[in-house]
């Protein structure tokens, strides 16, 4: 087949997550004998007049098209941001290519939605699949919320109810109440077999981590607060780009007395972070918000303690059997679930049961199914 990838963000250039599962679907597809041709957002651009950058990556074409700039003080906004008029040319002229099927990635994305309509236009069939909705910009204020409503009722809508087949990265997403979605099929996202480690890892202290964009969503304050009540021997790295909330965490930790326990260190790429997981001790996902949580695989996959809050995906993917799980909010809960890390034997048997659960999370169980639903939009429409 001929397939025509449209995401929001692609390694190097990632704002959370979702880079590197949208490349590991590609690279899926590739492997097994499709042509690909990826358009991504580039949200990296600094002027209006930022040119379309066209890679080949492994055999596949990427077509790197930036996107409005975004001020520095709308940074959680970025993956939001328009298409330039000249990525908009180029998206039109890339979709005048015969592909076969699409898949597109996101909720609330103007490129995506631009890529659906075509789409629609061209009698080009397409699979949606939705990695969560926008929760950031819904939680900036009624202005922002309001308009962000209204883009998804005028023009998400009709992507969504275009597509051939819907998919969603877990059940939690169907039961949001920003809009009704029809019938869809719940694909979680993966992670590659050899990134799983063989078992327990050896725990030498109480060094914590998380693996997330630093903005409210992702709870990073709630850890802070909880490590001003633990021990003074517990340590806080936090891993992610600055969402907008950086200014903010750094002066919550000088505040509670704890900024010589808690290190920022900014964004690192996939390697970097299995690197970062086995020198750590502990993994911390404690998010107000997460449609799936794939910081959570990462942690489970390294034979590392893990503690997530109970909040939509992560409560749907995650057990008590092999994750410490808390109310989201609550620093004192979270504080008592790091203390109860000192309890060596039933840390380490959650441990092992977290390793023997993420062997269904492998990608190559996953990204099949995928396959699957674009070969049979693209038989369909062969059919008519």
């Amino acid at each position: 087949m001929h397939i025509l990838l449209v995401v929001p963000e692609w390694p190097p250039d990632v704002i959370g997550g979702g880079g590197a599962v949208y490349r590991r679907i590609a690279d899926w597809y590739a492997s097994n004998g499709h042509s690909v041709t990826v358009v991504t957002g580039d949200h990296t651009a600094t002027t209006p007049f930022a040119n379309v950058r066209r890679e080949n990556d492994g055999g596949m074409r990427i077509y790197r098209v930036p996107l409005v700039p975004t001020p520095a003080r709308l940074a959680w906004m970025r993956a939001y941001f328009p298409p330039l008029p000249q990525s908009i040319a180029t998206l039109i002229r890339v979709m005048c290519a015969p592909f076969d099927v699409m898949h597109v990635h996101g909720i609330g994305v103007p490129l995506v939605d631009l890529a659906c309509r075509i789409a629609r236009l061209r009698k080009l069939p397409y699979v949606l699949t939705i990695h969560g909705f926008p929760a950031t910009p819904l939680q900036r204020g009624a202005a922002i919320a309001s308009m962000m409503r209204a883009y998804i009722a005028l023009l998400t809508g009709p992507s969504v109810r275009g597509a051939a087949a819907l998919t969603l990265v877990s059940q939690a997403i169907a039961r949001q109440e920003l809009m009704t979605l029809p019938p869809a099929e719940t694909i979680y996202n993966g992670i590659d077999g050899h990134r799983i480690v063989a078992g327990v890892q050896p725990r030498r202290g109480m060094r914590l981590m998380i693996l997330g964009r630093l903005y409210a969503l992702k709870g990073i304050d709630i850890a802070i607060r909880a490590l001003a009540r633990v021990g003074t021997d517990v340590t806080l790295d936090v891993y992610g780009h600055d969402g907008g909330d950086g200014a903010m965490l750094a002066a919550l930790a000088h505040e509670l007395g704890v900024a010589d326990r808690v290190r920022f260190l900014g964004w690192i790429d996939r390697d970097t972070a299995d690197v970062a997981l086995a020198e750590h001790d502990a993994l911390l996902v404690p998010s107000r918000v997460e449609a799936f949580g794939i910081a959570a695989l990462d942690g489970l996959a390294a034979g590392i303690p893990l503690i997530a809050t109970r909040v939509q995906g992560l409560g749907e993917i995650l057990d008590p059997s092999y994750a410490l799980l808390v109310p989201t909010e609550d620093a004192a809960a979270l504080a008592d679930a790091i203390e109860r890390l000192r309890d060596s034997a039933a840390t380490d048997a959650r441990v092992a049961a977290g390793l023997r659960a993420i062997e269904r999370f492998r990608w190559e169980h996953i990204l099949p199914q995928y396959e699957a639903l674009l070969r049979s939009a693209a038989k369909n429409v062969e059919l008519r």
